[in-house]
């Protein structure tokens, strides 16, 4: 008898906060939908292969920065999700910013930028 309290006591307090998540669950699929497998389309605008290679090419360019050494890869590095991975992100002359570099993944489907 005492055995099978106690494990209708863990199974309480182990499947309790899962029946609880469920309704959080459902909230959060209300509010989020996944991610489309194509970007949105921008109006006067058609991705072509030229201009995907120019955007790349662009995004990987130093010389658009003031002092023409960092790209814009050198913060948003795509082989770590788009980030720097550090608390404070460096910039120019070494300086660290006042916070962390945002993620350019999924950019595209941001309403601001």
């Amino acid at each position: 008898m005492r055995l099978s309290s106690i494990v209708s006591l863990v199974a309480l307090l182990v499947g309790g906060p899962a029946f609880a998540d469920a309704g959080l669950r459902d909230r959060a699929k209300e509010l989020f939908q996944p991610i489309p497998s194509a970007p949105p389309a921008i109006p006067g605008e058609t991705a072509t292969p030229e201009k995907l290679a120019l955007g790349k090419m662009l995004y990987f360019e130093p010389r658009l920065s003031v002092t023409h050494d960092i790209s814009c890869a050198y913060c948003h590095n795509l082989s770590m999700g788009g980030v720097d991975g550090g608390a404070l992100s460096g910039g120019h002359n070494a300086q660290l910013a006042g916070r962390e570099v945002l993620t350019v993944m999924n950019a595209i489907f941001n309403k601001a930028q």
